[in-house]
């Protein structure tokens, strides 16, 4: 039966009006992305992240993200309570040696199915170093690195014009020199000013880094993972001597925590070592790139400068001792695409440049690197970054804890190095799993 053209038309409004409802319902349904919130943790201030979401989130309307700030103290027992209460956050901070402990923890991107992340891409923006711990397999992505902070020699430039020295120290041999002329004491012997603040485990902040640079510097890798047990007990050829790295690390830092040493120049008396160099009490330490924020805060006048951490003279060794810092999605996350955008846009020149700007922690992505490779406060730390190292630490707390008894049973309780080395990596080994 053929349809007057009055009924067609009506047919022909009919299918254009469930036409319209249907692309209405599609557009406001389908085509748009509902509105989506993702809980972020970590140690970085708030005001910092901020201005790096607000950059993320620029390109993502739909998507929110509520940032919570912890002190680096309290975080690690707030993450893992937020685990085992089932409130984890949907993307978390890590550094590198946490990141055993949470790696059961992190969803991983696999790669073979992933359009935007290739393993030649990450090879080619990050180093080796920095990607061990989280590419497996070349095949699963458990985080992005997006800071490789490492170990630096600061200096007060104050103190050094006034000693008439014109150059920071480059190797240990010359740290030791300069003692006599930054050290102040009284006759008694009393420590007015420290030259250098080392020797101890309680004040001196990243002590336990600090003894693994030496360390390494000295010849040991301090722990093979692929046996599955620390090796800084076992001797090596150092300069054509065989020495116990461990043994001779723990002997050269905690001699200037020793009054009877000619190189004393600290104590457990004293304050926190970045405390105290902000104070002027010390004339150099030892510290990452986060001790500037510190020091900017207890002092913003110190004159300070920051030079590359001194190694042993000829020595083949050349190790800068690294922090990396990466971002992991959780495994009890209910946006995992959505948090992996977060983890991607870190992943991009953009996101590693805006990250880089906004806090200052020394870049991951080699791009960053190379076009900040010359800014005058940063130079040090990025240059650094492209020849450090890390080392596999089950439980990092477990590590922090025996090297911190091996520099005082050696510094303060006078016992062998060999014993106490020996002692050390028996309790590390024993509890390997």
């Amino acid at each position: 039966m053929s349809l007057t053209p009055k009924q067609r038309n009506i047919v022909i409004g009919v299918i254009a009006a469930v036409i319209g409802f249907v692309a209405l319902i599609y557009f406001s349904f389908i085509a748009k992305p509902r509105a989506i919130t993702l809980q972020v943790w970590g140690i970085e201030s708030v005001e910092k992240m901020t201005q790096v979401f607000d950059q993320f989130t620029s390109g993502y309307p739909h998507l929110t993200i509520f940032y919570t700030q912890f002190s680096e103290e309290e975080y690690h027992q707030a993450l893992l309570k937020a685990f085992a209460d089932n409130e984890a956050p949907d993307v978390f901070f890590v550094y590198d040696t946490w990141f055993p402990k949470y790696q059961n923890k992190a969803w991983p991107l696999y790669l073979p199915q992933d359009k935007q992340i290739t393993v030649k891409k990450l090879l080619e923006t990050y180093s080796e170093t920095s990607l061990k711990p989280v590419l497996v397999n070349n095949s699963y992505l458990y985080g992005i690195p997006v800071s490789i902070d490492t170990l630096a020699l600061y200096y007060n430039q104050d103190i050094f014009n006034a000693s008439a020295i014109p150059l920071p120290p480059k190797t240990w041999e010359e740290v030791l020199d300069l003692i006599p002329k930054l050290r102040i004491l009284e006759p008694n012997g009393r420590l007015i000013r420290s030259a250098i603040a080392l020797g101890t485990s309680n004040n001196v902040r990243w002590a336990t880094d600090i003894l693994s640079a030496l360390m390494g510097q000295l010849g040991s890798p301090v722990v093979d993972e692929n046996l599955g047990r620390v090796v800084f007990k076992d001797a090596t050829l150092w300069q054509n001597q065989s020495i116990v790295p461990a043994e001779a690390a723990l002997q050269f830092y905690t001699q200037f925590a020793n009054p009877l040493s000619i190189n004393y120049s600290w104590n457990e008396n004293l304050p926190d070592s970045v405390i105290a160099f902000s104070q002027g009490k010390t004339a150099l330490m030892i510290g990452y790139e986060q001790a500037v924020d510190v020091l900017r805060e207890y002092n913003p006048l110190l004159n300070f400068k920051i030079s590359s951490l001194p190694n042993f003279r000829n020595n083949p060794n050349q190790n800068n001792y690294a922090r990396i810092s990466y971002y992991l999605v959780s495994t009890q996350t209910k946006h995992p695409k959505e948090s992996w955008l977060f983890l991607k846009f870190l992943n991009s020149n953009e996101g590693a440049d805006a990250y880089y700007n906004i806090t200052h922690r020394p870049p991951a992505n080699k791009n960053i690197i190379a076009a900040y490779l010359n800014e005058p406060l940063d130079s040090t730390f990025l240059a650094q970054s492209l020849n450090s190292w890390i080392y596999y630490q089950y439980d990092y707390e477990q590590f922090d804890n025996v090297f911190k008894q091996m520099i005082d049973d050696v510094g303060i309780r006078k016992l062998p190095p060999h014993d106490v080395v020996l002692d050390g990596a028996n309790t590390l080994n024993f509890s390997w799993k």
